[in-house]
């Protein structure tokens, strides 16, 4: 598992940028693959999630309704969805799969 806690994080919704805090988990599924004469640990599917803080509720409603939010750590974005989370403090629950955007 991966962790990620940082303010330096944008949020791209419908044409428009919002600054975030992002606190994030990635992890990849561990599978039992067999072979012709022995099992093997392989890496699965890769997913990330956790919270973004918006800080206000105007800018977490455009963003939990955007048609394709991304979330941008340094020059990497990657797409998400919203899961949950409290409109009016500002704070959603985000899924995404593959790579966790990251700033390296």
């Amino acid at each position: 598992m991966n962790h990620f806690d940082d303010d330096a994080v944008v949020v791209l919704a419908d044409g428009a940028e919002y600054s975030c805090r992002a606190t994030l988990q990635s992890s990849t599924e561990q599978v039992t693959g067999r072979t012709f004469t022995d099992t093997a640990r392989l890496s699965g599917l890769t997913s990330w999630g956790g919270t973004i803080d918006l800080g206000d509720d105007g800018a977490a409603w455009a963003v939990q309704e955007a048609d394709a939010p991304q979330l941008r750590i340094g020059d990497h974005a990657s797409g998400f969805i919203v899961t949950g989370g409290n409109i009016g403090t500002g704070v959603l629950r985000i899924k995404g799969s593959g790579a966790r955007p990251s700033s390296r």
